[in-house]
């Protein structure tokens, strides 16, 4: 065994030995309606695994612990290259942080070749109250944000954790959440840089460890406690989002902070944007949904109360098909086509497009549950966390379920 080989090794002792990788199991299925709801059997404690989306597409890993002792992980094929050496997992026990491609990660990480021909699949397993901590500081400026609104945050998170893991560890033996927007931003742990940054750690783990445990619950079921950017005025129904969504208390409600009604002498919440279409993205659209080479028209079919669109119907010189906004959103993309909440188009709805389409409208995300924009404002005008999330919850109350 040449030197280099041997120093991997040596570092690999140190750092956590490899264990055999769990089950893959199979994919994460929607959660069906039911009409005899089971009680939530998970508590919020415990350690949760993530799926780090953020490393799949990396072409290389580097891990560094605590000593700056570094371990380079490259793909070979299924396998996986370690400073040289050939491995088919790695494992860095709990006893981190580690620091992978500059950012931190508490727990424990186990390392596989991803199932493509190149990237990574990456699973941290940490302690929950750490993993809300990082969903917190990832889904918020924590510069702006006041100690109830982090709180509020952190009881919406915690409680979306619980739910979704429960409802997943009916369908597989080892349940994760994703790092992105499938589940909830989670980029690792908050490390300040200097002084304000330290002030802002203290204040993010007092609002993690002042919620502690702590959920939403309907009946004897945690909250699968959604959350949006900003509403534009009024939440989303979940049901109109998402027909799998099964809470009374993910209902539309007004949003007090975006219609500008806390008296707080500022501009509304309601984040308006606009984005235009351009020919080309309408084209592979109609082509897409086999409905010619040229989109011709668009318009909305089915709105919710509040005016949200919920779904539009495209015309082609072939025929015609009807989507659900949230499709037409991914088609276009979501940073662009920030919300359901359109307010005007150029051409208008139903009118020919005759070479780009423009939308304008308000808030971002799909409306659901928590506006965090409306959470922040809310706090500035005197409301605690939980009348924060009870409101965006409405019917749902603040328990301990530890």
């Amino acid at each position: 065994m040449n030197a280099r080989a041997t120093l991997a090794l040596a570092l690999l002792a140190t750092l956590g030995a490899c264990a055999a990788p769990p089950n893959r199991g199979a994919p994460i299925t929607p959660i069906s309606a039911s009409s005899t709801p089971r009680r939530t059997l998970r508590r919020a404690s415990g350690e949760v695994h993530v799926r780090l989306a953020q490393l799949a597409g990396a072409k290389t890993l580097e891990v560094r612990d605590g000593a700056n002792a570094c371990v380079k992980i490259e793909r070979a094929g299924t396998a996986l290259l370690c400073n040289g050496v050939r491995q088919t997992h790695v494992s860095f026990a709990e006893g981190g942080p580690w620091n992978v491609n500059a950012r931190r990660y508490r727990g424990s990480l186990l390392v596989r070749a991803a199932s493509g021909a190149s990237g990574f699949e990456v699973t941290n397993t940490l302690d929950l109250e750490d993993y809300i901590a990082g969903v917190v500081a990832s889904e918020l400026v924590l510069w702006s944000a006041s100690l109830e609104t982090l709180r509020a945050q952190a009881i919406a998170a915690r409680s979306y954790a619980v739910s979704a893991l429960d409802d997943r560890g009916a369908r597989r033996t080892d349940p994760y959440l994703y790092s992105d927007t499938r589940d909830m931003a989670y980029v690792g742990a908050f490390v300040p840089k200097n002084e304000r940054e330290r002030e802002l750690e203290v204040k993010l783990a007092r609002a993690i460890e002042s919620t502690r445990g702590r959920v939403l619950l309907e009946g004897e079921r945690v909250v699968d406690a959604r959350f949006h950017a900003a509403c534009g005025g009024h939440t989303a129904d979940a049901r109109d989002v998402s027909p799998e969504a099964r809470f009374e208390c993910l209902r539309s409600v007004p949003c007090p902070a975006c219609r500008n009604e806390l008296g707080l002498g500022r501009e509304s919440a309601g984040e308006p944007w606009s984005f235009t279409a351009q020919r080309s993205a309408l084209d592979a659209l109609s082509a897409r949904l086999r409905i010619g080479a040229r989109l011709e028209r668009l318009r909305p079919v089915a709105l919710d109360a509040s005016g949200r669109w919920l779904e539009v119907e495209l015309a082609g010189p072939s025929g015609s098909a009807r989507v659900r906004f949230e499709e037409l959103r991914r088609a276009f993309g979501a940073d662009k086509l920030r919300s359901s909440a359109i307010e005007f188009t150029l051409p208008r709805a139903g009118e020919e497009i005759v070479s780009t389409l423009r939308f304008e409208g308000r808030g971002r995300g799909h409306g659901v549950g928590l506006c965090q924009a409306a959470a922040r404002d809310c706090a500035s005008a005197g409301w605690d966390a939980s009348r924060i999330v009870t409101h965006f919850y409405p019917g749902a109350r603040v328990v301990d379920w530890r």
